[in-house]
This record gives C-alpha cells, sequence and structure tokens, in this order.
C-alpha cells in the first residue's frame, strides 16, 4: 500500500487587485487590419504586432481601474460598484462591457459617437497611435463611463481626466499643462487661433450648444475654426478650470467637484437624441451665467501667456 500524501492547508487566495477584477471577461479585443484590393478586404491581419497588442490591453484594465477610481474618488459611483452596466439597444446586445478594435483604417479614436449610435462600449482605436503608445485610453474610457449630450463638456471632461489619469501622452496635450497648452497655440498656432488677440473672439457659448454626435466647430472673429487640436485643447482647459478653480472652497479642499457634477448630469446621452442643454442652466447650477465664466477663465489663460 502506498503512503498516503501529506495534506497541506488550503493556501490563501491572493488579493486580487481591482485591474486584475477587471480583467475578468470585461473586454473583447480585435486588432485586425482589412487587406485592400478587389475584391474588396479580401483578408484580414494583425493591425500591430503581438507584443504591442498584449501592451496596449495592459494599458487597457490599467486605464479602466485608474479612470473608475478618479470618479469614485470624485463621489460619481459608489465604491464597489459594479464596474458598468450597458443597456440593451435595439439589436446591439453587447456580451462585454467594452469591445475594442484597432485598426489602420482609423485615423481617430471613437467611443462617444458610438455609444450615441446606441453602441456604448464599442472603442476605436488607430493602430498607429497603438504601437506608437499614444492611445487615448483613458479619454475614451470616459465617454463609456459617462458619455454625454453636450460635445463641449464630454470632450473636456475626457481631455481632463486622460491628463488627471493617464499613462501615457495623447492628443490634444501629450501631457502638457491644458491652460498652458492653450497659451501656446495662442503664441504659435499657424491657423485661424494664433494671436492673443483672438482669446477675446472666441465665445464658449458656441461651443457649449454643440450636441454629440455633431463636431466642434465655431467662430474666432469672422474665421470658422474646426480644427479639433484647437478646440479639444479649449474645452479640456475651460472643464479643468470649472473643476480645480470654480467649486465652493469646501469641495476643493475635499477634491470634489458637486457643482460640475450637477452641470454634467444636465445632459446626459441618449441615443439618437440631440441635447446640448438650456442656457440658462450655467446660471441656476453656477449662480453666474456662462459669459461671466468664459471671462474668468480668459483671465487665468491671460496669466499664461505672460
Amino acid at each position: 500500500m502506498g503512503i498516503a500524501p501529506k495534506k497541506h492547508p488550503p493556501a490563501e487566495a491572493a488579493p486580487q487587485s481591482t485591474a486584475a477584477e477587471n480583467r475578468a471577461d470585461c473586454a473583447t479585443f480585435q486588432f485586425h487590419g482589412a487587406a485592400r484590393g478587389k475584391p474588396r478586404n479580401p483578408g484580414i491581419y494583425p493591425s500591430v504586432p503581438q507584443d504591442r497588442q498584449r501592451e496596449f490591453e495592459a494599458a487597457f484594465y490599467e486605464g479602466i481601474t485608474r479612470v473608475k477610481k478618479w470618479f469614485i474618488d470624485k463621489d460619481w459611483i459608489a465604491e464597489g460598484s459594479e464596474l458598468l452596466t450597458l443597456p440593451v439597444s435595439a439589436t446591439y446586445v453587447p456580451d462585454k462591457a467594452f469591445h475594442v478594435f484597432v485598426s489602420e483604417e482609423y485615423q481617430f479614436s471613437r467611443a462617444l459617437v458610438p455609444a450615441w449610435s446606441a453602441q456604448r462600449g464599442r472603442m476605436e482605436f488607430p493602430a498607429n497611435r497603438v504601437v506608437a503608445g499614444e492611445a487615448a485610453i483613458s479619454h475614451e474610457l470616459v465617454h463609456v463611463f459617462f458619455p454625454n449630450g453636450n460635445r463641449f463638456l464630454a470632450e473636456g471632461l475626457a481631455v481632463y481626466l486622460h491628463q488627471c489619469v493617464g499613462l501615457n501622452p495623447c492628443f490634444p496635450n501629450y501631457k502638457m499643462d491644458l491652460h498652458q497648452l492653450v497659451a501656446q497655440l495662442l503664441k504659435t498656432n499657424a491657423g485661424p487661433f494664433n494671436d492673443v488677440h483672438d482669446l477675446k473672439k472666441i465665445n464658449l457659448e458656441h461651443l457649449d450648444r454643440i450636441s454629440t454626435p455633431d463636431d466642434m466647430t465655431f467662430r474666432i472673429g469672422q474665421e470658422d475654426c474646426d480644427d479639433a487640436s484647437i478646440t479639444y485643447a479649449l474645452a479640456g482647459s475651460f472643464v479643468q478650470f470649472l473643476i480645480e478653480n470654480y467649486e465652493p472652497g469646501s469641495a476643493r479642499k475635499s477634491g470634489k467637484c458637486p457643482t460640475f457634477f450637477e452641470l454634467y448630469a444636465e445632459t446626459p446621452l441618449v441615443p439618437l437624441v440631440r441635447n446640448a442643454g438650456d442656457t440658462d442652466r450655467w446660471k441656476r447650477i453656477y449662480r453666474h451665467p456662462l459669459s461671466e465664466i468664459e471671462t474668468e477663465w480668459k483671465k487665468l489663460i491671460q496669466h499664461h501667456l505672460q
């Protein structure tokens, strides 16, 4: 008769990190490049090398952890809440919280417009950005966690939050301070936003009227501007100003932003509906019209121009 193996007490399971919990079947990744030719798209090939795929996936899960923590710390979502609950819309029945597509056929990252199209959780990233380590992961995750019907606020929060918690540089500021970026654009930009006097000419009320999924375009004096490097910088800088400089002192001291959250909640994203919000909501929530808040923000930018 053989000797029975000595029994050992079961080992205690190592505590899982939030990132490890988020890996549990919450996302699918497709790194497919469609070969062009005749017939169209005759085959599929990898859009990025395998080592870059693994790096991107790891960065994506870490991005979920960091973005969710920011929202928890700001009391936007409760500690221990479910990662993300996606609605079933029409024929779109998501089996994962995030469906991530990486291809060289994409020119820009997208998650907000798919959310507006009743495909919340679909995320698209250009392959060249992924290879360069410049994918706007945290930016696009914001659009999935908290999409918004006001395009100016939606993009502003996404730009600002990536600046706060994103691990990698990405468009539009590549880790540069957002206020300083606006000031630099005024000094060096070759487009319509290229002079210190242009700061006085812009009117943020025009941007505030733009609903998702429309592009952010506006006028600088008599010139039209549809340059995303400018509009996204303006949106990110202004949201940063609202959160860091325009909250009550007690909220700023605690690191919260209840007033901005109240404003943001006024225009929740409803698929296939355009709603940028009414102009009166600024005075109702901030006790000041947008024009007065804009004046204070411009004073801050002028300080960075000195």
